[in-house]
């Protein structure tokens, strides 16, 4: 599994074959599939394994849960972002049920329930975290796959000099628009979140 997360890292999704996979190894590829049936199931067990990469969450003090979910939200993007072309398939698998994959969604199930979320709440919970983190690093890694775009100042002149009788509000903001920074938009919103369950265990 190694082997194929180097060739995606190295080239993007399009350099993993199994003919590619099985010369890689230095085995035949009808060896290759008596052991691993296809590009599919190379790629979950990938994804699981990049799940196993994610930095132990420390200790936090007891009845900490949110400081808790920050760290094992934060340490799931910078692992994620360490694999951008591979991310988007985080996004969109449904058979993440390897044991990596298992742990992590134990740790933080039960890290919700502790808080005192009900059934419900610790589940749907659960979905939105996971969701907000993926979805945004899906976002990032297309970011840092992407060349050409625009320096910040082209984007602010071109925001500023927008008629602001029809978007006064896009003018207004111009400079801070133009001023991206993923890590304080990922916190601000990992914060919103944290900030609603709070509120609603009140």
């Amino acid at each position: 599994m190694r082997t194929a997360i180097d060739l995606v890292d190295s080239g993007g999704l399009e350099e993993l074959s199994m003919r590619r996979l099985a010369s890689e190894l230095g085995t035949g590829t009808a060896t290759l599939y008596r052991h691993l049936p296809s590009r599919e199931v190379i790629l979950v067990e990938a994804l699981d394994l990049i799940l196993g990469e994610i930095a132990p969450v420390p200790p936090t003090r007891a009845g900490d849960w949110r400081g808790e979910i920050e760290a094992g939200a934060s340490a799931l993007r910078k692992t994620l972002l360490r694999h951008p072309a591979l991310t988007p398939l985080f996004a969109s698998s449904r058979a993440l049920n390897g044991p990596h994959a298992l742990a992590g969604r134990e740790r933080i199930l039960s890290t919700l329930q502790r808080a005192g979320l009900d059934e419900r709440q610790t589940v749907d919970a659960y979905l939105v975290l996971i969701h907000y983190v993926v979805g945004v690093t899906f976002t990032e890694a297309g970011d840092l796959a992407r060349t050409g775009d625009p320096a910040p100042a082209s984007v602010r002149q071109f925001y500023a000099g927008l008629d602001p009788g029809t978007l006064p509000a896009t003018v207004a903001l111009a400079a801070r628009l133009a001023d991206r920074d993923a890590e304080r938009e990922f916190a601000f919103g990992l914060r919103l979140l944290l900030d609603g369950l709070e509120r609603m265990l009140r």
